[in-house]
């Protein structure tokens, strides 16, 4: 049998505005334009809900009936057969003794208030069957969904978890219900009210790199430091579902240091310190292959309004090079925040599993953060003929660090050694924009070693060396180069080399000259010598 407990009169303004306050009831206001009439005991009214996610199935489930008699005058509420079923089960039993009158004094917004709406959510998305709803209806693209004739009550408003719209869902509540103006009993034809929601976000960062007008750059072996941030939404007291975890993917060019994660959590744009969260207590967090994992436990963390999780990764010889995201020439990191918007279906889920997977009620943000890294290309020939190509010509690449005063510093080691080929090319992938110098350590055969340092800037054409973006092939030892693009990601560098002096030889001219008349003297004399012994035999 319903618990009725409170008969409304309006014999008097004074007696009406003291029975008839019932603060639970403040989340719906009368529609503009509307205008407010004498009810009668069967009279209804639409109710739009506005800011839901779009294209959600919303339910209405009334929770407090609103019986008008319009020969007494008089106004009734007591509890439906619903919420009697809620206050007699084991998820209601804190409630079970509670009263009408008891819950119209309950403040709106409090936190008594949303519990005891949040454990009756709980309870209806709990039923199997399922509970069969008053009203439902599906929003519009905008968010937006209008019930249509809704009897005289109080309802909370419920979305059904088939979306994966950003907003999370907290307990709210419609009312149809009359009011008095001037004495009289009146009921408006339409009224609003406003999904309570959340919108969690999510950012990421590169902390350490220097931005350009592309993105963060990096050299192959670099260590990149990377940041999380979440914002924290509210759930209601009584949510089951309390899913909130973080996923981040990172591109086959990058190394996941999985000891590095430290997490923080933040009460407010004030609190610029942050305080160290627990692993283990606060969240729970998973790596594999280039996937990880950070799942929270929403009580251990409901008490801030942000959270932030740091941790590095390396970009090996993996990473890809060039600019070009749309030719896949990127070293990607995606972060999606995944977490219910729907938290009383369901439960919290024990694993951060992939967001492709997660299907309706969850909400997602994501975000994405590319590193780019670069190739160098040397072009070795002899200086006026550039078609003659240079052999054998190495070179160690410096950073600009490293140097001063066109000298390398005596502690510095070299990024790389390379070597030019038969084609007098050599190439090394994995360097982030910047200036560099190559030092010539062995020169071609037959050619002077390099004097100077060489520099280039990748990134910037006609400075030092440069000649701009190549296109950069190998196959086996054989490496081709082609003019190319930042999309291609090579910065080709042209060196001339000078041939180095012929030795000269023991004498001048001189000693040649008299060599020849030296030489010419004795084969004249062997001539005659030869002769005259001839003559003597044939005197003889």
């Amino acid at each position: 049998m319903k618990k009725t407990v409170k008969t409304l009169s309006a014999l008097t303004l004074a007696l009406a505005l003291v029975c008839s306050t019932c603060t639970a009831f403040a989340a719906s206001t009368p529609a503009d334009g509307s205008e407010a009439a004498a009810p009668a005991a069967d009279s209804t009214a639409s109710v739009t809900v506005a800011t839901a996610n779009a294209n959600d199935a919303l339910s209405a489930y009334r929770v407090v009936d609103a019986a008008f008699d319009p020969d007494a005058n008089t106004l009734t509420y007591s509890f439906t057969d619903l919420f009697e079923n809620f206050q007699a089960s084991e998820m209601g039993a804190a409630y079970e003794n509670m009263t009408v009158e008891a819950y119209c004094d309950l403040e709106d917004n409090s936190s008594a208030l949303e519990a005891l709406l949040g454990a009756f959510s709980a309870y209806i998305r709990s039923q199997e069957p399922p509970v069969q709803s008053d009203y439902t209806e599906t929003t519009n693209d905008s968010g937006a969904a209008t019930f249509q004739e809704v009897a005289m009550g109080q309802y909370i408003i419920l979305g059904s978890g088939n979306s994966q719209g950003a907003y999370v869902y907290q307990t709210v509540t419609a009312e149809v219900v009359p009011e008095i103006v001037d004495d009289e009993y009146v009921l408006y034809p339409a009224y609003s009210v406003a999904m309570k929601t959340a919108q969690p976000t999510a950012e990421k960062a590169v902390t350490n790199l220097v931005q350009d007008g592309q993105g963060w750059t990096a050299s192959i072996g670099d260590v990149i430091n990377y940041e999380l941030t979440a914002t924290i939404p509210t759930y209601s007291a009584g949510a089951t579902n309390t899913t909130f975890y973080m996923y981040d993917a990172l591109a086959d060019g990058l190394t996941l240091k999985a000891d590095s994660v430290a997490v923080k959590g933040f009460t407010g744009p004030e609190d610029t310190e942050g305080a160290v969260l627990t692993a283990g207590e606060d969240y729970f967090v998973t790596t594999e292959g280039q996937v990880l994992t950070i799942r929270f436990v929403y009580d251990e963390i409901k008490s801030y309004t942000s959270l932030t999780a740091a941790y590095s990764a390396e970009l090996d010889n993996d990473a890809a090079i060039g600019e070009a995201a749309e030719s896949g020439h990127k070293n990607e990191n995606t972060y999606t925040l995944v977490y219910s918007n729907d938290p009383f279906n369901g439960s919290t889920k024990a694993e951060a599993t992939d967001p492709a997977e997660v299907e309706g009620g969850y909400g997602k943000d994501e975000n994405t953060v590319d590193v780019f890294t670069y190739g160098l290309v040397i072009e070795k020939y002899k200086d006026g003929e550039p078609s003659t190509k240079l052999k054998g010509a190495t070179f160690e690449i410096y950073k600009a660090a490293d140097v001063a005063d066109g000298e390398v510093n005596a502690d510095a080691e070299p990024i790389e050694t390379i070597t030019t080929d038969k084609d007098g090319y050599a190439a090394f992938a994995g360097l982030a924009k910047g200036k560099y110098y190559l030092k010539e350590t062995v020169a071609p055969t037959g050619y002077k070693l390099m004097p100077d340092l060489a520099s280039f800037t990748i990134g910037t054409p006609n400075e030092d060396n440069g000649a701009g973006y190549a296109k950069v092939t190998s196959e086996g030892d054989k490496i081709t180069v082609a003019e190319g693009t930042a999309v291609d990601g090579y910065w080709k560098v042209d060196i001339a080399n000078t041939p180095g002096a012929t030795l000269p030889t023991t004498g001048g001219m001189g000693t040649v000259v008299f060599t020849g008349v030296g030489a010419t003297l004795m084969l004249g004399a062997a001539v005659l010598l030869i002769t005259k012994k001839r003559l003597t035999n044939k005197e003889k």
